[in-house]
């Protein structure tokens, strides 16, 4: 299907209401008339629509890259989307924001048809870069439909640095070059050489609450390849591994 290729485009839907289409967004033209199109879109909580739009506005071939920075408040939560159709997902903040934007944008998941992301990429361990992202898997369950989101990560990437609890098993307090695992001293200067492939072969007691948190949610069913068959892992329910306002190690 052709994209837009205009900044804004005004949608007129059968209803009389009015919608705008940006640079980029996907269209599916029905018919043309002698000053507008009547075409197909995906709307905003993802069911398809359909309307007229100025035939005027320029249509492309070529899908967009296209990068999406989601106000997520603090730290930060974006979407990239290439012109091969991957989908990237890079931090998702600390809140429901970014889970919410994504299952507005990515509407009509289910369990057997999840969106299939080639990357989710957490840049670093700060838990306002990451902790977000939890909430895509708790919206599986939400009570209302055009809240959740299934999402099937093709591969998972991180810098390998996992903050420690503030306190050892023992009780007693991490010094602050403690806190990232194992350093080494070089020139007088610490440098951090504890580098984790997979948060989840630390014992609990070497992850902090919020790694402890992101280790449930990596349970997320990861997509695998066999071949050339592109098929997805199968979803246990998320109930029996997530746990609210505690943690059980």
């Amino acid at each position: 299907m052709p994209f837009l290729d205009d900044d804004i485009v005004d949608l007129r839907l059968d209803d009389g209401k009015t919608w705008q289409l940006y640079w980029g967004d996907e269209v599916e033209v029905l018919n043309e008339g002698s000053s507008d199109r009547r075409v197909r879109v995906k709307g905003f909580s993802g069911p398809i629509v359909e309307g007229r739009m100025r035939k005027s506005g320029k249509l492309r071939n070529e899908r967009l890259l296209r990068l999406s920075m989601i106000d997520v408040q603090q730290g930060d939560g974006l979407i990239l989307e290439t012109p091969g159709d991957k989908t990237i997902f890079i931090d998702g903040g600390d809140n429901q924001l970014f889970a919410r934007h994504a299952a507005a944008r990515f509407g009509g998941t289910t369990e057997q048809k999840p969106l299939v992301v080639d990357l989710m990429l957490v840049t670093h361990g700060d838990a306002d870069h990451f902790e977000g992202l939890t909430e895509l898997r708790k919206s599986e369950s939400n009570a209302e439909p055009r809240k959740r989101i299934f999402v099937a990560p093709k591969r998972y990437f991180h810098n390998g640095i996992v903050k420690r609890p503030g306190k050892k098993p023992d009780g007693k307090a991490r010094k602050e070059t403690e806190m990232l695992g194992a350093t080494a001293i070089v020139g007088g200067i610490p440098f951090i050489t504890g580098l984790v492939d997979d948060p989840a072969s630390l014992a609990p007691a070497e992850r902090n609450e919020p790694f402890d948190e992101w280790m449930q949610v990596g349970l997320f069913p990861i997509a695998y390849t066999q071949g050339t068959d592109f098929a997805v892992t199968p979803r246990e329910a998320a109930a029996g591994h997530l746990r609210w306002n505690g943690y059980k190690r």
